[in-house]
């Protein structure tokens, strides 16, 4: 590095020119910041990073870090805008890649918060992801001594194709399902166009993620492993490492476990993944990731080791908890009670929760609760009132814009009721298809 003033193109013009570059580069950059205020002024956000800069950091991957840092510090200003002007803004705000991952980030997290939110998100993300400049391979050394990101047009492309990514989730939860496939397999050709990532490395793990979402909701059970798993093979070359990504790959792994009903090997993604990375996760995603964790623990009888969980969440309730959530973990409380015995205090909470909801217009939590109460009912030996509850909630809920298989299992919890066969591994196989899970097997019911 030259003795002239330093500035961001030139460090990272420093860090493409070294055969092994890594964090030591930094050194003489971080000794002129001191001393020098224009050097201070045009790099000064570097020491900020170095809590994140890895020992091997590259060129790319610097760009990248300080690029999302800066985006942060910008959505700072831009997240309690309304949705129309957080709109209008961000088209008019200059294309950054740290800014497009920003955004696939946050669509992905209010996917199960806000999915209006995260359609606005997703789809900002690709129209900012489409107007990213990209400079031609060739251009090389004079590109990397005047530019802030220097993205080549593979690098663009993999922008692009995460940005595609997180549009498809977000057609998913809105239940928009052939634009969450077309979409989604959009961001999959994009990824096989260009082999092996040559910038984000994390963009393909991710997509893989969405895509093990997708796979979920169609019940392929084989193929969300599968693409899981390679998930999961893709986020170990992140660098630096992601938490978050290696937290919803955990979630996922988990989710599709216990969809198959084994609860049992649910548990060691999530423990595995508290045990190395907790203390690095944002707050909401360390409750959900608890939270999944606790629900599992209540399905395998160890209600002990599930309230010691529910202590940790009920503590995050007044900081970091938004409504749907602090909902959710009076569920789990209940869960607790009625797996502890204390059947008409579960009865009590699960019957004021579902009214709640129904109030919110949470319809299909609202649903799967009358699986919930049916078992409490069951529990209490009430025969004729569990025949009486499965018959009013076909009633109320067939009316309702719910999944085909909600409808399915909510009419199959009224005909065992009213043939007085249902059983509590059955009520249990009904949730877990009515959350997406496999078709009850025929012995169950029959």
């Amino acid at each position: 590095m030259d003795h002239e003033h330093l500035t961001w193109p030139k460090v990272l013009h420093v860090f493409y020119r070294c055969e092994e570059p890594g964090r030591w580069l930094l050194g003489f950059a971080l000794d002129l910041i001191e001393i020098c205020d224009e050097c201070r002024a045009a790099c000064g956000d570097l020491p900020e990073l170095l809590d994140d800069i890895s020992e091997r950091v590259g060129c790319h991957a610097l760009a990248l870090l300080r690029s999302r840092h800066r985006a942060e510090e910008a959505w700072q200003d831009l997240r309690d805008r309304s949705p129309e002007m957080l709109t209008q803004t961000l088209k008019r705000t200059p294309a950054t890649f740290g800014m497009v991952d920003l955004l696939v980030d946050e669509s992905h997290q209010q996917a199960s918060i806000d999915r209006n939110r995260a359609l606005l998100l997703a789809e900002a993300a690709l129209e900012m992801a489409q107007r990213l400049p990209a400079y031609p391979p060739k251009a090389g050394d004079d590109v990397l001594g005047v530019v802030e990101e220097p993205l080549d047009p593979p690098a663009r492309a993999e922008m692009l194709a995460l940005a595609y990514g997180v549009l498809g989730n977000a057609y998913r939860v809105q239940d928009r399902d052939l634009d969450a496939v077309r979409t989604l397999a959009h961001a999959m050709d994009l990824l096989e166009e260009l082999g092996e990532g040559p910038f984000l490395s994390h963009g393909r793990a991710r997509i893989l993620s969405f895509r093990t979402s997708l796979l979920m909701d169609h019940r392929r059970f084989s193929d969300a492993m599968t693409a899981i798993e390679y998930a999961s093979e893709a986020a170990v070359d992140v660098r630096p490492v992601r938490s978050t990504l290696v937290a919803d790959i955990a979630i996922q792994r988990s989710l599709v476990l216990g969809l198959a009903g084994h609860h049992k090997e649910a548990i060691a993604p999530l423990r595995a993944l508290l045990g190395s990375h907790a203390e690095s996760l944002p707050p909401r995603l360390l409750l959900v990731v608890r939270h999944t964790l606790a629900t599992h623990l209540v399905s395998c009888g160890q209600t002990e080791a599930a309230r010691r969980l529910l202590r940790q969440l009920n503590g995050t309730t007044g900081h970091h908890a938004r409504d749907l959530d602090s909902l959710r973990i009076s569920w789990l409380e209940a869960r607790i009670l009625c797996a502890e015995g204390h059947h008409v205090g579960a009865l009590r909470s699960f019957k004021a929760l579902q009214e709640t909801f129904l109030n919110r217009d949470f319809i299909h939590e609202s649903a799967l609760l009358v699986m919930e109460i049916a078992g409490v009912l069951l529990a209490l030996g009430r025969t004729q009132e569990t025949m009486e509850h499965a018959r009013q909630a076909l009633t109320l809920f067939l009316p309702l814009r719910l999944s085909k298989e909600m409808h399915s299992a909510l009419a199959l919890l009224a005909k065992a009721a009213e043939r007085q066969s249902l059983s509590h591994p059955f009520i249990a196989a009904l949730l877990r298809y009515a959350q997406g899970g496999p078709l009850p097997a025929p012995l169950l019911w029959n």
